[in-house]
């Protein structure tokens, strides 16, 4: 194996260099200097590792980055409601160049049966359980993005719902990067903790600010005890220039539910890495996926489902839509350990090309032990069906309409599958911004049945 080139990671020691060691217990700054360790020793991925086959780091590699200061960048409120995909109803966390907003949060309070907070203020008032949900972060087998994250990260949200709690309103976070030289690099951290029968969901929003070069590296890890449940949103609204690079990793005990949809709008480079590890029995997980790209956009969704446990479920569904130079990559595994009998794993990966010059690499994968399963997988590539086109415009709809209606028809399962009508309203808003043609057809509502 090739060694890690020292240039490649020299920024990112420099940057840990200059910070110096970060007020808080020992614990934090034992963990943060063995993690840069582990990413010292390891280095950026290197273009041979499997892996990382189909994502060039090449431009990183090329770019200084360092760490935002200890104020946020200024944001008015009329900024933030423009900036905000809908109107949240509940609970907010506002984070600008990694530095938490107090001013723009709106976050519960005492006895509601959440606590949210800045990680980095309950690491200080030592909060119960944070030291090993912090260090459970490396349990998830990422690789050295993950490591980096956890040897610079200075915030994020804790997130803590107690026994039984049902958080009826969803709690949004949004990271908003501003980059304006193309320096910065930003690490959140988000630890996500559900007691026993306890409820959630939670959007995750990573917005760019101008076209300029940032890094992005969030680690978010969800621990979802017996009979929780957690429904997750992540949107990623990144700068043309930026690279983002994300991890989200999740424990689910028995009879517990995870969902996750995952939307990728925009980005330079983009990476997504999840990891679900089903260990108790009757758990019931879900990822879906849509990436829309467009101009030389490459978006790269990295996934593994681990059965360990007997009579669990999982179903993963990850649609993209690529045109003009946009490229994009699937790499799903559903691994089934020799005890988990009874797993019923569902896999699928469907790809929409609007131009002969978009790219996309598939790779479903299944590694089964166990002889009692129902695993399914499968991938599809392919271009806009031309007798839905020729049927569409025989009825009067125009070229580019009749495009938008087709492809909107590929990915409404996807958004169809958001229960929060604000936020269902705002993510058809920013589809229909990266379809082909510039405006809804006409006549035709969205959403409509």
């Amino acid at each position: 194996m090739t060694a890690p080139n020292a240039a490649d990671t020299q920024t990112f020691l420099d940057a840990y260099a200059e910070r110096g060691k970060v007020d808080g217990p020992e614990w934090l700054a034992s963990y943060q200097e063995e993690s840069m360790k582990l990413f010292r020793a390891a280095g950026l991925p290197l273009p041979g590792s499997e892996e990382w086959k189909y994502t060039n780091l090449a431009g990183l590699r090329k770019r200084e980055f360092a760490l935002a200061g200890a104020q946020p960048q200024q944001i008015t409120s009329t900024d933030l409601s423009e900036l905000l995909i809908c109107d949240p109803d509940g609970f907010l966390a506002v984070f600008v160049n990694g530095v938490f907003s107090a001013e723009h949060s709106r976050l519960p309070e005492a006895g509601s049966g959440i606590q949210v907070e800045p990680l980095s203020a309950a690491i200080e008032n030592g909060s119960p359980g944070v030291e090993e949900l912090v260090a459970s972060g490396k349990t998830f087998g990422f690789e050295s993005f993950a490591d980096l994250n956890s040897a610079l990260f200075h915030s994020g949200a804790w997130i803590h719902v107690t026994r039984g709690a049902e958080i009826t309103e969803p709690l949004y976070l949004l990271h908003i990067s501003d980059s304006p030289d193309g320096s910065l690099m930003t690490h959140p951290r988000n630890v996500v903790s559900l007691e026993e029968g306890a409820r959630l969901t939670l959007i995750e929003d990573y917005l760019g600010l101008g076209d300029s070069a940032y890094l992005s590296n969030p680690f978010t890890h969800f621990q979802i005890a017996d009979n929780a449940g957690a429904v997750h949103y992540r949107l990623v609204r990144e700068g043309e220039g930026s690279f983002h690079v994300s991890n989200l990793g999740v424990r689910q005990a028995g009879h517990s539910s995870f969902t996750s949809h995952s939307f990728c709008f925009s980005g330079g480079v983009v990476r997504n890495d999840v990891a679900a590890f089903l260990e108790g029995e009757g758990v019931e997980c879900t990822l879906n996926g849509l990436t829309v790209g467009r101009g030389e956009e490459h978006v790269d969704n990295h996934t593994r489902i681990i059965h360990s446990q007997p009579n669990c479920n999982s179903w993963e569904m990850y649609k993209a839509v690529l045109a003009e130079k946009a490229h994009g990559v699937f790499n799903g595994k559903i691994y089934v350990a020799q005890d988990a009998q009874k797993t019923d794993a569902k896999q699928s990966n469907q790809a929409l090309l609007l131009s002969d010059t978009a790219v996309m690499d598939s790779k479903p994968e299944l590694e089964i032990y166990a002889d009692d399963v129902k695993c399914t997988h499968g991938a599809t590539v392919g271009q806009l069906n031309e007798d839905g086109l020729f049927y569409l415009r025989s009825r009067g709809i125009g070229k580019e309409a009749a495009r938008v209606l087709l492809v909107y028809a590929f990915a409404s399962d996807l958004v169809s599958g958001i229960e929060h009508p604000g936020l269902k309203a705002g993510v058809e808003a920013l589809l229909f911004e990266k379809l082909p043609g510039d405006c809804e057809p006409a006549g035709v509502t969205v959403g409509a049945t």
